[in-house]
């Protein structure tokens, strides 16, 4: 991939989160059965409920609430939450592996889900998990850089 350009651009988020929960998986890896399972439980949906007022993402009010944390397997967790928000543009699932001083994204949702399923990183067996309401700022200028140097000749020119 040498000299391969690629394009970035920054840009930022913001959003009240939910309180963390803590959750710390059994032993092991994934295992045959866990893999033949069907995993329905994992993908993300909008779970009725009863109905709540919702805030705008600048109110602290919007935050999710009630967050659970369902362990389905060895590397998995099912998360569900009260939705909070009424113009969020996202939600970010954030995860504070154990050690860690600081949350990191895990997943980002569609605007208005309240279930999902996370298949776990090592690190994050025993972690912190939150969920956020994001809306986006502005974007960055784009910065454009290649991979790699230019390819060399020999000095006899082959």
């Amino acid at each position: 991939m040498s000299r391969t350009p690629f394009h970035y651009r920054l840009r930022p988020y913001y959003g009240p989160a939910s309180q963390p929960v803590q959750v710390s998986l059994p032993p092991g890896d994934l295992t045959e059965k866990d893999q033949r399972n069907d995993h329905e439980w994992a993908s993300p949906r909008t779970v009725g409920g009863r109905v709540v007022p919702t805030h705008p993402v600048g109110d602290d009010a919007a935050a999710p609430s009630g967050l659970k944390a369902t362990v389905k397997h060895a590397n998995g967790i099912r998360f569900t939450w009260t939705d909070h928000a009424g113009d969020e543009e996202a939600q970010l699932l954030e995860a504070r592996p154990a050690g860690s001083r600081s949350f990191r994204p895990a997943a980002v949702l569609d605007p208005d889900v309240n279930s999902f399923g996370l298949i776990t990183l090592p690190e994050e067996k025993k972690a912190s998990y939150r969920i956020r309401a994001i809306v986006y700022g502005e974007q960055s200028n784009v910065v454009r850089l290649k991979t790699g140097a230019e390819p060399t000749t020999s000095a006899t020119g082959r």
